[in-house]
């Protein structure tokens, strides 16, 4: 009977533990914080994929979006406080190099 309650008590906490606990912000808060850094309008925006994750015991938000104008987004963003830790931006299009012909496409990646 006493290895039914430990054995009780330790499934519990391991439950507790194991990303069954809630977050702070939602899943659409997350979208909203992504965009409005963007400066990406929500009519302008294409969501690819938006999953809670966890990142080093942290819950995270996995935020990935188009613009219109065909550039891609991805954000990580804390699932408790909305804080931004990383994102970056692609230019999906390519454009002409000048090179003779090669194409390339502009990247910036910002870690914070």
């Amino acid at each position: 009977m006493n290895k039914l309650i430990v054995f009780i008590t330790v499934f519990t906490l391991l439950l507790t533990a194991c990303g069954s606990a809630e977050t702070k912000i939602s899943a659409d808060k997350a979208k909203e914080i992504a965009l409005n850094h963007a400066g990406v309008l929500k009519e302008d925006a294409t969501f690819l994929r938006t999953e809670r994750d966890s990142e080093n015991g942290k819950a995270v938000y996995e935020v990935e979006f188009y613009s219109k104008d065909k550039k891609e987004y991805d954000y990580e963003i804390d699932a408790n406080t909305g804080e931004i830790l990383s994102y970056d931006s692609d230019a999906e299009s390519a454009t002409p190099a000048q090179n003779g012909g090669e194409q390339s496409a502009a990247s910036e990646v910002t870690e914070i």
